[in-house]
């Protein structure tokens, strides 16, 4: 188990609310998490909340879900750690994925990047519809790439060729 770095200030505010500093990047000297961290993880989440109430809109009184509403699981969850050559923003990361995608032929990809807001990996939903999605985070200056399969999405070995291709083009120098 890994030392977690914060000043005294943090870890106390962190005890208070109940918040986990191991998921946490810090913008103090040599990486150590500092109070405006956990702010910053504060208002990320609270953001986070606020958009799911306002897309979640439902009946006074909707019927209890079946398991036919609920989107499907993933059937795999296929994941790879990539060293960059250099930072690459939020944009240049969905640049290069949607390229791959497009010339694989995957089409559309849902992305979900939340490496540049401390969040080391994530295991993507599948968005209705979609056999594919991915998500990125950051964990010790790699990104974590995590692509979920649908049930009848597409065979693992292709869906493993794509992510190896999604891994290059981001692992490869800027232009």
């Amino acid at each position: 188990m890994s030392r977690v770095f914060a000043s005294p200030y943090a870890r106390h505010l962190a005890k208070a609310r109940g918040i986990d500093l191991a998921g946490l990047r810090g913008s103090g000297p040599g990486g150590r998490i500092v109070a405006a961290d956990l702010e910053k993880a504060a208002e990320v989440a609270a953001a986070a909340q606020s958009e799911q109430a306002q897309a979640r809109v439902e009946p006074a009184q909707a019927p209890s879900p079946t398991p036919g509403d609920l989107p499907p699981a993933p059937a795999a969850i296929l994941r790879r750690s990539v060293e960059t050559a250099g930072p690459l923003s939020a944009a240049e990361r969905a640049a290069r994925i949607a390229a791959v995608a497009e010339a694989t032929g995957a089409g559309a990809l849902p992305l979900v990047d939340l490496a540049d807001l401390g969040v080391e990996s994530l295991d993507p939903a599948l968005p209705e519809g979609a056999s594919l999605a991915l998500g990125v985070g950051e964990m010790a200056g790699r990104l974590t790439l995590a692509l979920a399969l649908a049930p009848r999405g597409p065979a693992a070995e292709a869906a493993a060729r794509l992510l190896d291709r999604i891994a290059r083009a981001l692992a490869a120098p800027g232009e």
